[in-house]
């Protein structure tokens, strides 16, 4: 027999555990027909202890589905069996087309969703998953009325070194070649390690401009997931990103066109050729934060980026310029409470871990030019949407003195009055010694009034990120993105109030 392989050993227990669970007396199996079982013909199957779950999911009426997964919850099964079942079930069911975004977000929430439940109180442990559970039946409903898409097995792949997966991929990738694409994602997911796999899905997914953020935010938010649900599902989360990344619209295709989306990306690329170690040994500096803040508030992303560049290679460290973009994109939202300047944040929030988490130096670089590109595309975006207000983020921090700063206070005037409310967070956080009850409450806002993806998607991106802020900036940094989170005027979700009696 050899030596027992632990992974395995627990792996199949937790499948017992979770047949038997779904065939007990309330269970699914137990009721359902055989052929219930069987997949859509040539659709793509997960792996054995999660399959059913995902079956499960699909088939189960929308009304039924939250009672379904507290019965699940309350029989055992793991959280990430059942975490992994709502994201694969997204990736089945849900074509990222025509857009990385709207219906897809079923499929982009849940690692946010995920990060809420690690952070929430006991009692609320579970109601972002079955949030989640229950926006994929809309979302599967949607994709239903636009022709029921699903995700179709991966043809027979021959086998490869991964070097030549990688290049294989790479090379798809920049022609913009979805069927190679997808053999050689096949190949790479099945030989290439899991940080060989980052590196080109992280430059893939933040090379264009398209679906502004959307492709970055899918590659961190995936990666990040796998190593919760288990890198036995890589392969068919790659080939899922593979398909959202080459998302070009209903245009030509890309490659060998000089086409907006693309031109950031390219010039960065080029301006990366040439790379100084002053990006990395410099030391943080608050006058070069506000000279890039200023930047980003009027330049073209060319200029930025050039500009960004400039200083890299002289004598700004990296900190100082992501300072900069977290308090624009978090400016930005005072400016415009909307739906773009938001994408500010949580592409900012993706790209920042991204960028922390690739190993080439070059690659490093380019990410955070990109980042710099994005905030200011969003920008000119959020102008041609509706008008920006001439205000800067510095002003939050003016009249604290005679401003309240009770947490209950706070939240009541984010219905009424968002700036008096962003000026109250700055007065809360300069005075408390810690940020937890803040956060708490606001979280608490998500659990019972959010019914957006959105509102997990931003309150987890900037919650996460103002540790990542440096000091001097991080209590500016919330207040500003505050103006987007929910406050305790608006009712109660009907979702909120049925999870709670069940639970």
């Amino acid at each position: 027999m050899g030596h027992p392989n632990r992974r395995r050993f627990v792996s199949n227990i937790s499948t017992a555990s979770t047949m038997a669970a779904l065939a007990g007396p309330n269970g699914w199996l137990r009721s359902a027909a055989a052929n219930e079982l069987q997949l859509p013909s040539g659709s793509v199957r997960f792996s054995n202890d999660v399959e059913p779950l995902v079956r499960w999911l699909e088939t189960a009426p929308k009304e039924k589905v939250v009672a379904g997964f507290v019965e699940k919850i309350q029989s055992g099964i793991p959280y990430y069996r059942l975490l992994a079942s709502v994201f694969l079930a997204g990736i089945r069911n849900v074509q990222p087309r025509p857009s990385v975004g709207f219906k897809f977000h079923t499929v982009l929430v849940v690692h946010s969703a995920h990060q809420a439940s690690l952070a929430a109180s006991n009692r609320d442990r579970w109601l972002p998953l079955l949030w989640a559970a229950d926006y994929f039946k809309r979302a599967q409903d949607d994709d239903a009325k636009q022709g029921d898409w699903t995700m179709q097995s991966p043809a027979n792949v021959e086998k490869m070194s991964s070097s030549a997966a990688m290049r294989g991929l790479e090379s798809a990738f920049d022609r913009w070649d979805l069927e190679a694409a997808d053999r050689f994602a096949t190949a790479a997911a099945r030989h290439c390690s899991h940080g060989q796999l980052l590196e080109i899905f992280a430059k893939y997914g933040s090379r264009d401009f398209r679906d502004i953020g959307h492709k970055a935010i899918y590659v961190a938010g995936a990666f990040r997931l796998l190593d919760t649900i288990g890198r036995e599902h890589t392969e068919p989360i790659v080939r899922s990103l593979t398909y959202a990344l080459l998302n070009h619209g209903n245009g030509a295709n890309p490659s060998g066109l000089d086409l907006a989306p693309d031109r950031p990306g390219k010039e960065n690329w080029d301006r990366t050729q040439s790379i100084s170690d002053h990006w990395m040994t410099s030391d943080w500096n608050e006058s070069h934060t506000q000279s890039v803040l200023e930047s980003l508030r009027d330049d073209s992303a060319s200029e930025v980026c050039k500009s960004v560049h400039q200083r890299m290679q002289r004598d700004t460290n990296w900190h100082s310029i992501y300072d900069a973009l977290f308090v624009a994109s978090s400016e930005l939202v005072l400016r415009q409470n909307g739906i773009v300047p938001l994408h500010a944040v949580t592409s900012t929030n993706a790209i920042h871990y991204l960028f922390q988490t690739v190993k080439e130096e070059r690659l490093r670089w380019w990410l955070l030019l990109q980042n710099c590109a994005f905030v200011s595309l969003l920008r000119d975006a959020a102008k041609d949407r509706d008008k920006l207000r001439d205000i800067k983020i510095d002003t939050l921090a003016s009249d604290t003195g005679s401003t309240p700063a009770e947490l209950g206070t706070v939240f009541q005037n984010l219905g009424s009055d968002r700036d008096l409310a962003s000026r109250q967070v700055y007065t809360y956080l300069q005075r408390s010694n810690s940020p937890n009850d803040f956060f708490a409450s606001a979280r608490n806002y998500v659990f019972s009034k959010g019914n957006d993806s959105h509102d997990y998607k931003f309150s987890s991106a900037i919650l996460e990120d103002y540790s990542n802020v440096s000091p001097a900036y991080r209590n500016l940094y919330l207040s500003g993105c505050a103006q987007l989170l929910h406050g305790d005027s608006a009712p109660d979700t009907k979702l909120f109030q049925r999870v709670r009696e069940l639970l």
